[in-house]
């Protein structure tokens, strides 16, 4: 079992909806995966995330730190290739 924290740090608002498209990025990479990803808490700009599976911890040991809004685009973007290479049966 993995807890993962987001928090939004500077940037208000911008930075509270950064939260919500982590949020749902992590679930994304969850399912893709086989990881159960459930939402322990959430509020505006914090959420705690507990992921459960056989190498949870091993795939989300290096999450830490700062990420920025290019970082966010660049990893939904990873999400959605490979969700377009799974649904046409590529792996």
């Amino acid at each position: 079992m993995t807890i993962i924290e987001i928090r939004a740090a500077e940037g208000g608002r911008d930075a509270e909806l950064l939260v919500e498209d982590q949020i749902a990025l992590y679930a994304k990479y969850c399912v893709r995966w086989g990881f159960s990803a459930e939402i322990v808490e959430h509020t505006d700009g914090y959420a705690l995330l507990r992921v459960t599976g056989l190498t949870a911890d091993t795939a989300f040991a290096h999450e830490a730190g700062v990420i920025g809004s290019s970082a966010c685009r660049q990893l939904n973007d990873a999400v959605a290739y490979t969700h377009q290479r799974s649904q046409c049966g590529a792996t």
